[in-house]
């Protein structure tokens, strides 16, 4: 009976201590392009509004499916319909610098330990999706409407991103993420411009690119090399 009893609290233990060996972090750079969909731009593909994202990532694995990603975004925003958009006549562009704060958790569906039983590192290449809240902060500029016609200038905004990714270990320390997400706005007001323009949709923009990052074992509290 006392043996029974010891089997399965050592296997128990064993299982607990594999759990938390699986945990990791990781920090990195992210660097990728942006593309604002709205009242003056109907299609969020326009070459010429596409335009330049950067920021850094926090993700921590609660195992090899389950994880949180912070990040924090900086991201270039334009539109105009100067262009094939029927309002030329009124002629608006807009220009937005725009921050990004957003917690996400994502599901790794193809997601296993980075570690053999063995001990010898398993590199892995998986899919991932993402859904998170975060809150953007909106310096934009607008112009070619009269003072009056625009809306109240509004700066914060809550945001919906959901993302869609490939995940990459390149070494032990080192992990490489492909993604892109949209964020829908809860607002109609993102540039400036509700009731002049498309007022029964809500603002969104895109933001895609690669984010390399350095892993942290949990476990040894240090940089896995």
């Amino acid at each position: 009976m006392r043996s029974r009893l010891l089997f399965f609290v050592l296997v128990g233990l064993g299982f607990i201590h594999s759990l938390s060996a699986q945990k990791t972090s990781e920090v990195g750079l992210f660097a990728g392009l942006a593309a604002y969909q709205g009242d003056l731009a109907p299609s969020p593909f326009d070459i010429e509004e596409v335009n330049f994202s950067t920021g850094a990532v926090f993700r921590h694995m609660f195992n090899p499916k389950l994880a949180l990603k912070v990040n924090a975004f900086y991201a270039k925003l334009s539109g105009t319909d100067n262009r094939d958009l029927g309002r030329i006549e009124r002629g608006a562009t807009m220009n937005s610098n725009l921050l990004e704060f957003a917690a996400n958790f994502e599901y790794h569906p193809l997601g296993r330990s980075r570690y053999a039983n063995s001990g010898f590192f398993n590199r892995q290449f998986s899919p991932y999706i993402g859904v998170g809240l975060g809150l953007a902060l909106s310096n934009y500029e607008l112009k070619g409407l009269p003072l009056i016609q625009q809306e109240e200038k509004k700066s914060a905004f809550l945001v919906t991103p959901v993302t869609l990714g490939l995940r990459l270990d390149m070494t032990k320390a080192v992990t490489v993420t492909l993604d892109i997400g949209s964020r829908p706005a809860w607002s109609d007001n993102l540039e400036g411009i509700s009731k002049n323009g498309f007022s029964n949709n809500k603002d969104w923009y895109l933001i895609g690119g690669m984010t390399v990052l350095y892993v942290i074992d949990a476990e040894a509290g240090r940089f896995g090399f």
